[in-house]
Parts: structure tokens; sequence; C-alpha cells
């Protein structure tokens, strides 16, 4: 790759940049995950650039994708040696970049933060200042040094930096500990909602003859306009995991609800003896469609069941006060939320002392096939990749945010379903019909026709033998991550107290250990017997 340097240029010589006040403008990372900030001021030259490149390609391995955001556009003179000095201007010897502190020159994206972080860092070794590791999901990612936040004292910058508590960066995303604490944005919450708007929208056909409102038959998922399938069935296998439970619910709350899965289980199952369930969402043409639906089966069956529709977002504080409800259920919509703990807090808030939450998200097995498909296309079409499926939550991540919302006997399970589809555009058309579009912040708003072309391809040459699938069909994987957690309460079962054992487990150990050894004897006698006739021959010599 020849050096970086501009077309053309007006001047042969141009005005010196001043370098040291920081950098408002290019100071966050735009397009990649992660990035390199100079924390210093310099002027960088186009080798040194091309050699940082260099660097990144070969730490990457050629599967990430790279994205320079400085460039060399001002031209530096010099003369040949044993040239006086003179009048006239010296021939232009290479190009340089002005950078000052706080601005973002390389980002990266396609690999682990990890490797993301040694790669840049071992890149910036080829430059001339110093350089810090930007990471686009976390707030602060850069403390500047007291050094040079003196340096800065009473500039605009300095003010700036006082204000970000000196940090750089203003992107937020990602889970936080405490709901005090400043919540990182992973998601778009604004876009999931009109996302799911629409996908409320064109989810059933309506009959006009009628006055009702109710829904008229609906179609069939061959027609590819029933994308409720999903949510139902995690729904029933939710509310299945209560049968073991001998209590009653009276007052419910749905967190999610969409078009009413978890009161359609409930219906069908005819359990814990509820009386109201009150159904949310921060989507109201959602909240609507589930409305229509609810009055349409009132009509199918004896609604017994007293239900109430409030919209509200589950990231803001709800508003119910405290101990209002027995039970809260949430089904496939908290993989949405960015301040997890702080939602869980609040559930733990408005439920009743030993009140119950049960709840289920997407994990992060979720939609591997699409993702890698989409991997390999865009590495061999656009010679980078990009995010293009949402982060998802870990199962080992589930039980800790439980236990720091003060939930007590925290219960988590993972279950995995395959659902066949005709290709990968079909898998991509239901995904829009239930509202799951990426949402994320880091997403790209737009992908070429080939690339989509091409994932379909690598879709179906490499998941489309699978032996859970008919021929011609490709699978879709799907974890499900269920939880069950309970508000404290005195009644419930305590650990002892540390010291109050009466047996150790050294004594248990070895009991256990020679009830073992002597069933082995029971069971190999003749063992027993040779190794005992060894010995005495050995004896006797």
């Amino acid at each position: 790759m020849a050096l970086m340097r501009p077309r053309q240029t007006k001047f042969r010589k141009w005005k010196k940049y001043y370098i040291k006040s920081f950098e408002y403008k290019a100071n966050k990372v735009r397009f990649g995950a992660y990035g390199m900030v100079a924390l210093e001021g310099a002027h960088i030259t186009a080798k040194q650039i091309e050699a940082t490149r260099r660097i990144l390609t070969r730490q990457l391995k050629r599967v990430g994708r790279v994205w320079i955001r400085i460039f060399p556009h001002i031209p530096v003179t010099s003369k040949p040696v044993e040239v006086r000095m003179g009048k006239g201007k010296g021939a232009v010897s290479h190009y340089i970049a002005p950078v000052k502190p706080g601005t973002i020159m390389f980002e990266i994206d396609g690999a682990s933060d990890i490797i993301s972080k040694e790669a840049l860092l071992k890149a910036g070794k080829k430059l001339p200042i110093k350089v810090g590791f930007v990471d686009r999901s976390k707030v602060g990612d850069i403390t500047m040094n007291q050094k040079f936040v003196k340096s800065l004292k009473g500039t605009g910058a300095a003010r700036k930096l006082q204000q970000n508590n000196g940090k750089l960066g203003s992107q937020k995303r990602g889970f936080t500990s405490s709901s005090a604490a400043v919540v990182q944005q992973v998601f778009n919450r604004q876009h999931k909602m009109l996302q799911r708007d629409a996908a409320a929208n064109a989810r059933f056909d309506f009959n006009e003859e009628e006055d009702d409102g109710l829904l008229s038959d609906p179609p069939s998922a061959a027609e590819q306009r029933d994308f409720e399938y999903l949510r139902d069935e995690v729904a029933d296998r939710l509310i299945s995991r209560l049968d073991y439970v001998n209590r009653d619910f009276p007052n419910v709350l749905d967190v999610g609800s969409a078009t009413g899965s978890i009161y359609r289980a409930f219906q069908a199952n005819n359990m814990c003896n509820i009386k109201k369930i009150t159904q949310s969402d921060k989507s109201l043409e959602m909240l609507r469609k589930g409305e229509i639906v609810h009055n349409n089966n009132s009509n199918n069956y004896d609604d017994m069941i007293e239900t109430e529709f409030v919209q509200f977002d589950e990231e803001i504080k709800l508003p119910f006060e405290d101990n209002s409800f027995d039970l809260i259920t949430s089904s496939l919509s908290l993989h949405w939320v960015n301040n997890l703990p702080g939602v869980m807090k609040e559930f733990n808030r408005c439920l009743k002392p030993d009140g119950a939450f049960i709840g289920a998200m997407l994990g992060g097995e979720t939609l591997k096939e699409l993702r890698s498909s989409l991997l390999l296309a865009e590495q061999e079409r656009e010679g980078g990749v990009s995010s293009h499926v949402s982060p998802m939550a870990h199962v080992g991540d589930i039980g800790q945010l439980m236990q720091s919302a003060g939930f007590a006997i925290p219960t988590i399970d993972t279950d995995v379903l395959k659902i066949e589809y005709p290709n990968a555009f079909s898998l991509m058309e239901h995904l829009q019909g239930m509202g799951e579009n990426n949402a994320s912040i880091s997403r790209r708003l737009n992908v070429s026709r080939d690339t989509f072309l091409a994932a379909a391809a690598a879709y179906q040459a490499l998941y489309g033998d699978d032996e859970d699938v008919l021929d011609g069909g490709v699978p879709a994987t799907f974890q499900i991550i269920y939880m069950i957690g309970w508000a404290p309460d005195p009644s419930q079962p305590q650990a002892k107290a540390r010291g109050s054992a009466k047996l150790s487990l050294k004594d248990i150990d070895g009991a256990k250990a020679a009830s073992v050894k002597g069933e082995e004897k029971e069971q190999n006698p003749m063992t027993t017997y040779t190794r005992t006739t060894l010995t005495k021959d050995d004896g006797d010599d």
C-alpha cells in the first residue's frame, strides 16, 4: 500500500497547527468498537500512519476491520544536503497530520476486547506519542494523567475534562452494577420502540366489515404473518416452571407483555389462582394489539381474570408502589434492557415479601448461525466485519445480577430451541415481524444487497444439512435463559451461621472413603486373595 498523501495541494508550505489544545470534534469512536486515542499532541507522518496500520492488520490476522481517522494533508518541505539557505522553497519531503490530545486516530472492529486492546497498544508504539485504548461500550475509557490536566489548566479543554471527571468519551452502553451509576447504553431504546410499533402494525389482518375491533381469522405461519410462535412457546415453558410451586399469586405484573403470551399461558394452564394481571409494554402500538387479542380471546372462553394495560418503560422507575405484586413475569423482553441490574432492583421493590419474579430472556448462543454467516459474507465481500446480531447475556452473569438485585434463592436454567426456516431471508423476515431487529448502538445501518446474498448462501452451505431440519431448510438456534428469584422474607430457608456445624467435612470424606473401600472388597474377593498370596510368597523367599 502506498503512503497516504493528498491528491493535490494549493500551497507548498502551510501554516503550522496549534496541537496542544484538546480535540473536541474527533474525540469519539464512531465506526468501530474500539479506538486508539492520542494522549499527546504531535505531527504524525504518513510513514508512521502506514507502519501503525500494518501492525494492526498483522495483529488482527485480517479478521477485523480497521478505520484510519487521521490523514496527512500538510506538506513539509526540505532542501537537499549542502544547499545553502536562501530564497525559494524546497521540494515537498513528506506529509504530516496534526493530531491534538484526545483525537481518535484508529478504530477497529470484529475482534474481542483483549485482542483489540493488545493490537492497538502494540501499534501505538510506532507513533511518537503516548496513546490510549478506548472501548466504545464503556464510559470514561481513558483517564488523563494529572500532568496533562495541569498543562491545560485554565483552558476550555481543562473545563471539559473536569466535567467528564478527567475522562474521555461520552458514548455509553452495557450493564452497571448499580442503578444510581451512569448506565452504559448498548441498545437504542427509542429505535427499539419504533421497531416494535412497526411489528405490531404489520402483525395481523383486521376485518373491516366488523365494528367491534376484534381480530379476524389470523393468517397462518405459512403466509409469514403469524410471528407469535416463539413467544407463545417460551411463555408456556416459563409458566410450567410454576407447577411445583405450591402457592397462589393473586396479583401479577407482566413486563414486556407484547400481545399477551403470558396471559394466554396462564389461561391455558388455569393455575396460580390469579385474580388480576397487569400487562405492560414500552410500545403503545404493541400494547394496543395485545388488548385487541385479549378482547378477541375473551369471547372464546370464560375469562375470570381482571386485566389492566399500562404503558411504561421498564428502564425508568416502575410506576407502582412498594410491595404491590405477588408475581412479576417477563418473557423475551429483558434482552433489550440497558440497565438490567436497576430493572431487577425495581422488580424486587415492587414485589411483596416472599413474592416471586420469573423471567425468560435470550442467551448468548442465540442466532449463532446467522451471526457466523454474516461475518463470513462481510469479510469476503467487504474485507472487514461488523456486528449485525445484538449482544446477549450469558448464563453465568444472570445469577450474579439477581443476587446483586437482592433476590433470594435464585434459580437459573437454560433451554435451546431450534426452529426451521426455508432460508436466511425468511428468518430475517420473521425476526422483523417479531420486533426483534438489531437495535444496538454500534450496529451498521447500511449493508449491501450483495453481502446479504452471500450471507444467505453461506448460511445454506454451512447449516443446510443439519439433521434436525428437512431438505432445503436452515435451522436457527435460540438459547433461552430462565430465571426465578424470590423477594426476601423471614419465612424462607436461611443458611446456618458460620461455625454452627457439628460434624467436620474431613470426617464425612473419611467415612465415605472407608465405605467405598469396604464395598470394593466385598464385590471383588479374588483380587484380595491374590494380593495376599503374593505377599506371602515374597515373605517366604
